[in-house]
């Protein structure tokens, strides 16, 4: 069964099928942006969307943070152009509203790799990607709520991240051994972790909600739980649903799915934006091959 498993990453990494891989993803692309634009366009029609500077800057710091996270775990696996990385990186973005992620993977395996090396690397790193951000923020945002603190106590929460992160980090250790992860650049790991509250937590004071630190934690807590559903493109509906659940006694039900949905359409132009960077260095302005 191993020596399947490591021939069908032998395989994808063939010049031929790369080649091939590429079209496909070509294609897969534009169904992902016909998908993207129907979502944006019914959520859009739901509230008066306006994104705040603040908001935006903060989105775009997120996904560099994420993007770099990934370029470097791959130029050290495969000692590659950590800007071919990113913009591979940008361009799977689009992937996740595809249902089960097949687009994400496929992109993250388009890509030129040494000969005496196969794309199995890739495959733990987008499963990485998908478990162990939340296998870290779950607990650590669990452990913020339960001692319900004052506003003025937020800076615990960074200290619960990085707590996490070392404690999971230990743990996937004793898997892995000594390979290469996700988990070997802590800096990066954490600060997208950190910015992705302050993302939630800024659209909650925008909008202008009383508790936003409160909010944004649940919202955070909600949609970490949304990526263990494997198989729904991006999570729709099911962080909204688990958000709505665990806030019942916050607000209104009317006033979170306001909050839900203003999320929800600021990451979903965000991954078109990247998405589309991505798409069009790989295809018009630089091709790999």
């Amino acid at each position: 069964m191993k020596n399947i498993f490591f021939n069908i990453f032998h395989f994808i990494s063939k010049d031929k099928n790369q080649k091939i891989l590429k079209k496909l993803n070509l294609l897969l692309s534009f169904t992902c942006i016909y998908f993207i634009w129907n979502i944006f366009t019914q959520y859009k029609s739901n509230i008066l969307f306006n994104l705040k500077i603040d908001e935006g800057f903060l989105v775009i710091i997120s996904y560099i943070l994420a993007g770099l996270l990934w370029s470097k775990y791959m130029k050290d696996n495969y000692q590659g152009k950590l800007t071919d990385y990113f913009y591979n990186w940008s361009f799977s973005k689009i992937g996740k509203f595809i249902p089960t992620g097949l687009v994400t993977l496929t992109v993250r395996l388009n890509q030129k790799v040494n000969r005496n090396k196969n794309s199995k690397e890739i495959f733990y790193g987008v499963l990485e990607e998908q478990f162990l951000f939340p296998l870290v923020s779950i607990p650590a945002i669990g452990l913020y709520l339960s001692h319900n603190f004052e506003n003025q106590y937020f800076y615990l929460l960074p200290i619960y991240f990085g707590s996490f992160f070392y404690i999971v980090k230990f743990l996937y250790s004793k898997i892995r051994g000594d390979k290469n992860t996700l988990m070997g650049y802590p800096y990066l790991f954490i600060s997208y972790l950190c910015s992705q509250f302050l993302i939630l937590y800024f659209i909650a004071e925008n909008i202008g909600y009383e508790d936003s630190i409160t909010l944004a934690c649940y919202y955070f807590l909600s949609s970490s739980l949304g990526l263990f559903f494997i198989g729904v493109p991006a999570g729709i509906g099911i962080r909204e649903a688990i958000f709505l659940m665990v806030t019942n006694n916050f607000l209104a039900d009317v006033l979170l799915l306001d909050y839900a949905i203003k999320v929800r359409l600021v990451f979903i132009i965000a991954d078109l934006f990247f998405g589309l960077i991505g798409f069009l260095k790989i295809y018009t302005i630089n091709s790999y091959e």
